[in-house]
């Protein structure tokens, strides 16, 4: 995992967290974050702070600090789960479910490769948040039940939004009302915590507001955010995601996964009345369902269910005895040596061939050795974007800044050592990255073209006039 944090440059949503967090370093403001110099309202910024502290603390950005905060979570949540698991299903499940989760397939080489995305982080939050409301109600222990959970329900928030919120209402509600507790929702336990988890969410809201007048906004870019790969916005492909969703869930788990063959073939060997493996399949079962009817969702939004699966695995390895602890063992070492021959050898070879990658670098590079000591901006035309809300029966209309591959507005940051802005209205004497369909028609010196992705020509220019940019429509 370490070998390949600086090998590969970021890509993905990689750069994007990077962008938003190195502007929160460079400009000092920790409140709103922003890209290319633009309020940005898409995720809350707690996996940016910490990002962006990182930054400050290294006096410097790399892009191993991007990565780091999801990479250090994930190794965290393996040692969480062992050490809150061990005395509900045993030393040697707890250990081998740790042991899967670190050596999945789709972990070892897809998710802690490209973990300078949050979902790894975010899952740590919402598994810590769960597992509190399972832990402590069998402690009977409902100050600290609720305490916790609305603890760790506010930083989901702060780190991804909504999500948090439905994890919460749902798990909570539902366990408690399975279990019998039905009356502690209505305790002062349960009021103390919410208010605690609200307030945290509500103070920085406010601040928010108070400093820049648009926390309805982002607000409702958040609920956007939540709703628009659900179903209710797209149903398109509903059927194939109904029928492929368990095997590509199951892909994640690989090698381990295939165990789940014996639990079926010897499933009389097999007893399920422990309260933990209850709780599982509830969460499971109540929560995935978000995502099952979600044809936009990504395999990364279900990393949270990812522990449990992991435990129900190991017990029927064990329990039904197929395969020797030993030859898991060894097949985990394999992985291992696997990974660290990926980082030595594919990921470099990789990083190589890649022509995307190479094509931003050279954009950044020759930008650079253009512009010089000039500055360097970005500008095009602002398209207004209806930001809806079904349930609400609401919506806002935001102006949207041109979309560019966002690993060259982060590489010429880090590389000068400054935000590079959007400019709507261009402005002479300073160099511009445009696409072709957004150029101003004003005189100017086009001094590179550059193809991007859908037949987009990305230009490296100057104008000679200050200029307005004209609408799209008039052109």
């Amino acid at each position: 995992m370490v070998l390949s944090v600086e090998v590969m440059d970021l890509r993905g949503e990689e750069p994007r967290r990077g962008l938003v967090s190195l502007e929160m370093y460079l400009s000092g403001n920790w409140l709103q974050p922003q890209l290319l110099n633009t309020p940005y309202y898409n995720k809350p910024p707690l996996f940016n702070w910490i990002v962006g502290f990182l930054f400050a603390l290294n006096r410097g950005v790399a892009d191993v600090l991007v990565r780091l905060p999801s990479l250090a979570a994930w190794c965290f949540l393996a040692w969480w789960h062992y050490r809150l698991t061990r005395n509900w299903i045993g030393e040697w499940t707890a250990r081998l479910a740790s042991l899967f989760l670190l050596t999945g397939s789709h972990f070892l080489f897809f998710a802690t490769v490209l973990s300078g995305e949050l979902d790894l982080f975010y899952s740590m939050l919402v598994y810590l948040q769960v597992m509190a409301i399972f832990q402590y109600e069998q402690q009977k222990n409902w100050l600290k039940l609720f305490l916790i959970s609305y603890l760790f329900m506010a930083l989901g928030f702060l780190t991804k939004g909504i999500p948090s919120l439905a994890f919460q209402a749902i798990t909570l509600g539902g366990w408690l009302v399975l279990r019998g507790h039905w009356k502690k929702l209505f305790s002062w336990y349960h009021l103390l915590g919410l208010s605690i988890g609200l307030s945290m969410l509500g103070t920085y809201f406010l601040v928010y507001d108070w400093h820049t007048g648009q926390a309805q906004q982002y607000l409702i870019k958040l609920l956007s955010e939540a709703s628009q790969k659900s179903v209710a916005e797209n149903s398109q492909g509903l059927l194939l995601r109904l029928l492929t969703f368990p095997f590509q869930f199951l892909a994640m788990l690989l090698p381990w996964s295939v165990i789940i063959y014996f639990g079926f073939a010897r499933r009389r060997q097999l007893s399920w009345e422990h309260p933990y493996w209850t709780f599982s399949l509830f969460f499971f079962v109540s929560n995935i369902w978000l995502y099952w009817i979600s044809p936009e969702a990504r395999d990364r939004y279900l990393y949270m269910f990812v522990p449990f699966a992991a435990s129900a695995l190991a017990w029927i390895l064990l329990k039904t005895s197929v395969v020797q602890v030993r030859t898991v063992l060894w097949i985990s070492l394999s992985l291992a040596c696997a990974r660290i021959g990926y980082d030595l050898i594919l990921l470099p070879s990789q990083q190589k061939q890649m022509k995307n990658l190479q094509l931003y670098r050279k954009i950044v590079q020759e930008t650079i050795a253009t512009a010089g000591p000039d500055s360097v901006a970005i500008t095009g035309h602002r398209v207004p974007v209806p930001i809806r809300i079904p349930v609400l029966k609401t919506s806002i209309i935001r102006d949207s800044i041109p979309v560019l591959p966002y690993p060259i507005p982060y590489y010429l940051a880090k590389t000068q050592g400054r935000i590079i802005p959007f400019h709507e209205k261009p402005h002479a004497g300073i160099w511009y990255l445009v696409t072709a369909d957004d150029l101003p028609e004003v005189p100017s010196t086009i001094a590179r073209r550059y193809p991007i992705w859908d037949g987009k020509i990305l230009l490296l220019c100057q104008f000679t006039a200050e200029s307005s940019l004209t609408p799209a429509a008039d052109k």
